[in-house]
């Protein structure tokens, strides 16, 4: 199913998380140490591992730069293990926020280091909504970005845009800021196309919410706009193709 992972990572421990739980620290230390870590990630791993390795290129990020100093949430496809900290130096040195599954904070080690990176647990408890979505409306009318990937589940290797749940759209609207698309298409290697392909990151134009009737209208064409946008733009530039993306083939590749 698309709304589950196909990468499997350490089997993590249970979560819970407690009312008045602070989803997006804003903490001035917190953040120091947000910022300490993910330069230490740029400088260890994305250099050698990212650059060297999966060749990353980032094409307009002129279109993030833009909203500099007003908030938004970005959106992303979700087709790679690394991509979440791969987005993240990308758009150094801005501190992004990004969601990821409340479970993730129980993976040994690796929920920490999530955490103090900027990783916000999405509440599987609805009773905490409210103070997960005041938490995200001040870290925005703060002018910060928040990265959520709208697939839902990571599918490594995917060659398709899949279907986008509507969590980001509907923050966009209730929150009045702009969507910054982020879409991952994948370079083959020449001479070499059984190897790992190499990684495009291309920032599209924002998007913002267009008035209708209801919220229902509005959600669905901000969805259905940004899709089709990544869409459009993942097929014509995506080298690698694949008659199943659940293949097992994809699954490996790293």
């Amino acid at each position: 199913m698309d709304n589950e992972h196909d990468f499997k990572t350490i089997k993590e421990k249970p979560v819970t998380l407690k009312k008045g739980y602070k989803f997006f620290n804003r903490n001035p230390f917190f953040l120091m140490l947000s910022y300490f870590v993910k330069f230490l990630v740029w400088l260890f791993f994305y250099l050698p591992v990212g650059k060297l390795y999966h060749k990353i290129k980032v094409i307009n990020k002129k279109n993030f730069k833009r909203l500099k100093k007003k908030g938004a949430i970005v959106v992303c496809n979700h087709i790679h293990q690394l991509d979440a900290f791969y987005n993240g130096c990308n758009m150094l040195p801005s501190n992004v926020y990004f969601t990821m599954l409340q479970s993730n904070l129980g993976i040994p080690f690796a929920g920490k280091i999530f955490r103090i990176a900027g990783g916000v647990p999405i509440p599987v408890d609805r009773a905490l909504l409210h103070d997960f979505k005041n938490d995200f409306k001040g870290v925005l009318d703060k002018g910060k970005k928040v990265l959520v990937y709208p697939e839902a589940a990571l599918k490594p290797y995917c060659t398709r845009v899949r279907q986008f749940q509507n969590g980001a759209f509907r923050w966009a609207i209730d929150f009045d800021v702009p969507i910054i698309p982020i879409v991952i298409t994948f370079r083959l290697r020449k001479g070499k196309k059984e190897r790992k392909p190499y990684l495009t990151f291309t920032f599209l134009e924002a998007e913002y919410k267009k008035d209708f009737e209801t919220k229902f209208e509005m959600v669905e064409n901000l969805k259905n706009r940004v899709h089709n946008k990544m869409e459009v733009h993942f097929n014509k530039y995506n080298e690698l193709k694949g008659e199943n993306d659940e293949s097992s083939d994809q699954r490996t590749l790293l």
